[in-house]
């Protein structure tokens, strides 16, 4: 049909013409109507039926409409040179036209190309099933090249090559099998098989193309496995960090309130040594007063454990919160010493839906805070008010503060700010209220107290009773 067109376009122009023949002498009107031809079977079939539909154009132009016609004998000089031009111009329009029809083949092909290898890549960077991702891979190569079958093996852990994926019919015994191999300098990931039934091979612009596209194809899939081995690490360097600063928790705010407990125990224990009255009662609140902190120590811990677990589900009831505030100062008593704490209630504060013991650690939490930071002689106020259809409590000391910058790293866990000292605790209760909050529904953020100090400030939702 290629070659049949080199003949048929100049055939059907000296057809149509050829009944007007005596008006086309001298005229340019023939040798225009030939171009045509020759840009016609250039267009379906090639340069090589181009430069066949010319040399045939340039016959028939010399035969039918050149005097004398039905000879190619020329009658004059000018004749014949507008022939040989007219030839020279058919040859170069047909190698033109031709080029061009093949950069807009390239081009349509660069860009479905791209396409391809966009998609790979977002599908395999967007974490789609490698399965998936390669199986449409390699229908897309089918409909790129025209193939009548792909296959994708993957190199397994041991370099042997498995088969994931296949488009099109199966490889037997297809001749003509196009292999390429799907890797970067650094690492080996498989091969792509391709073929047609006919058993042609791809040919070198579209082979070097396929090696391209299977190349990125390589890169993105290696891109891929360095972000999940940079995750790996990155989780794993967060498990070390985290059970670093766990064992200095342990290590350091565990022992301390033992060695105080110890070595209190062993003084009434001594024998032969008396203590007047108030000695033996300083050294049994000491031992109170350590086993408390080391109690409330350890219940971080745990509240820690629930939270990594998932574990960490409210059972609400409804409760007057300022109840359980009042109930959190009472056992903190021993705790914050001549430290006051201001209780504020505003009018008008509903029940809210809480889990009791939660929110109790939260408001404990908060308070020894406060206290560790207050300066002495300085009040710590609770404020509980209503807000919208929330409940707000605020806790404000009028310590040193925390820089802006802080402000979100405090709710770290073993986040201690720069300034801390030993005994402000594991850097554990901010985190712990705060998974505590969010899992009520709520939120809880740290803010300036006018006047120097620090606000830590959380809102629980007034709602139906939920168990969510």
């Amino acid at each position: 049909m290629r070659f049949l067109s080199a003949i048929a376009f100049p055939a059907l122009v000296t057809a149509a013409l050829l009944p007007f023949q005596g008006d086309f002498a001298n005229s340019t009107v023939a040798a225009m109507s030939y171009l045509l031809a020759v840009l016609a079977a250039s267009l379906v079939g090639g340069l090589l039926e181009g430069l066949v539909a010319s040399v045939i154009s340039f016959l028939g132009l010399n035969l039918f409409f050149t005097p004398p016609f039905h000879t190619f004998a020329v009658e004059t000089s000018d004749d014949l040179f507008a022939l040989f031009v007219f030839l020279v111009v058919s040859t170069v329009v047909a190698n033109l036209f031709t080029q061009l029809l093949r950069q807009r083949e390239r081009a349509t092909r660069r860009e479905s190309e791209s396409g391809l290898l966009y998609r790979m890549a977002s599908r395999l960077l967007g974490r789609s099933e490698m399965d998936l991702v390669l199986n449409d891979f390699a229908h897309e190569l089918s409909e790129l090249f025209g193939l009548d079958g792909c296959e994708i093996h993957l190199a397994d852990n041991e370099g042997a090559m498995v088969p994931k994926v296949a488009s099109g019919s199966k490889l037997e015994s297809v001749p003509g099998v196009v292999e390429i191999p799907m890797r970067t300098e650094r690492e080996s990931f498989g091969v792509v098989r391709m073929w047609r039934g006919d058993g042609r091979a791809l040919d070198a612009e579209n082979a070097a193309l396929a090696k391209a596209v299977v190349a990125q194809l390589a890169l993105a899939m290696e891109s891929l496995k360095l972000q999940e081995k940079a995750a790996l690490s990155q989780a794993d360097a967060e498990t070390n960090r985290a059970r670093a600063a766990l064992f200095s928790a342990v290590t350091h705010d565990l022992r301390t309130p033992l060695a105080s407990i110890k070595a209190s125990a062993t003084s009434l224990l001594e024998e032969g040594v008396r203590f007047e009255e108030p000695q033996r009662v300083d050294l049994l609140r000491t031992i109170a007063e350590e086993s408390d902190r080391l109690n409330r120590l350890i219940g971080n811990l745990l509240h820690l454990s629930r939270v990594r677990a998932g574990a960490l589900v409210p059972q609400k009831v409804p409760t007057l919160i300022d109840d359980v505030v009042d109930s959190v100062v009472a056992r903190l008593r021993g705790f914050l010493g001549e430290q006051q704490v201001e209780i504020r209630v505003k009018n008008g504060i509903p029940a809210v839906p809480m889990d009791v013991i939660q929110i109790d650690q939260v408001l404990t939490n908060l308070v020894e805070n406060a206290a560790r930071y207050a300066p002495p002689g300085t009040p710590i106020e609770v404020g509980l008010a209503r807000w919208h259809n929330h409940v707000e409590v605020k806790v404000v000391d009028r310590g040193r503060g925390i820089p802006a910058e802080q402000r979100e790293r405090v709710f770290d866990e073993f986040f201690r700010g720069e300034g801390s000292d030993q005994r402000e605790g594991a850097g554990l209760g901010l985190s712990i209220a705060r998974a505590i909050i969010q899992a009520h529904g709520g939120t809880i953020s740290v803010h300036d107290t006018p006047g120097g100090g620090t606000t830590v400030r959380f809102r629980l939702p007034i709602g139906a009773l939920s168990n969510a």
